[in-house]
């Protein structure tokens, strides 16, 4: 049994090498519901999710672009009335901050090698003005989202399976994406230990403490912004958790060509990178 156990684990932690395939999150999520072996958790309904009233932030850098008309399809289409959009800190308003106070170079250099670019900055910077609004305004929760995704479940089935989470939930990742992961239940999976980091940053679940905590250890910024929150769980004591199923798609996230793929404006230097990994890839296959 022992032997089946781990077998199946391994099976599961698959599709991590291969996360650009939209169909490996499917595999081990089905994978796990179907296993006997893979229960971990008993999905216990610990709280009530108003999502009729909770907030959606997003952020995006121009009303009325491409993107800022995508999200609001997304939205419509999912019967989410309450959206709120965010105005993207970009180039324009950066150079006119004192860079010295709220970015440290030295500690960028620290973590990556180089200096953050002014993309990943604004980036930080946005998430960071809707957790100190969550904060202020004391916001029970609120889900976080850039321009660059789509919904995979209803208005319904996402407040459904909020309902399941933890009540000390601080961050919940309606994406899946991580180095390794634990399946606890059929609602959410959480990371192994202490040292290991969640990725990504475009569509995620936060409650008032967790934006609390994520306020408190936010500047100066040293780390583009998600990685701050895939390792906010050993640096800030944040409870982090990721959905068991993919509840959204992140369109700039994969390399493969879909046509329809797209990168989020708020970053372009990571669009311009995605774009010559997937001319690359293009001119490779037709060699």
């Amino acid at each position: 049994m022992i032997y089946f156990k781990d077998l199946t684990w391994k099976i599961l932690h698959i599709g991590i090498v291969c996360e650009e395939h939209s169909f490996w999150p499917r595999v081990r999520y089905y994978l796990y519901c179907f296993n006997p072996f893979c229960i971990r958790d008993k999905p216990v309904r610990s709280q009530e999710i108003r999502i009729d009233s909770m907030p959606f932030y997003f952020i995006s850098s121009k009303k009325d672009s491409f993107k800022y008309v995508h999200m609001e399809k997304e939205f419509k289409k999912s019967l989410i009335s309450n959206y709120i959009w965010v105005k993207a800190i970009d180039k324009n308003i950066i150079l006119h901050m004192n860079l010295s106070r709220i970015y440290s170079d030295s500690k960028s250099v620290l973590h990556y090698g180089r200096s953050l670019s002014i993309g990943e900055i604004g980036c930080f910077l946005s998430h960071l003005k809707i957790w100190k609004e969550i904060v202020k305004k004391k916001l029970k929760y609120a889900i976080i989202c850039e321009d660059d995704i789509s919904f995979r479940v209803s208005k319904k089935e996402l407040g459904h399976r909020l309902s399941y989470l933890p009540k000390n939930t601080d961050v919940f990742y309606l994406d899946i994406r991580a180095n390794k992961l634990i399946f606890a239940n059929k609602y959410y999976s959480f990371l192994p230990n202490k040292g290991e980091q969640l990725i990504g940053s475009a569509c995620y679940f936060v409650t008032l403490n967790g934006a609390r905590k994520l306020v408190s250890g936010a500047l100066p910024v040293q780390m583009a912004v998600d990685d701050y929150l895939g390792r906010a769980n050993f640096r800030s004591g944040v409870k982090l958790l990721m959905s068991s199923k993919p509840l959204v798609h992140n369109h700039g996230y994969t390399y493969l060509p879909p046509e329809s793929s797209f990168g989020s404006e708020i970053e372009p230097e990571r669009r311009l990178k995605r774009e010559k990994i997937i001319n690359l890839q293009r001119k490779t296959k037709n060699v």
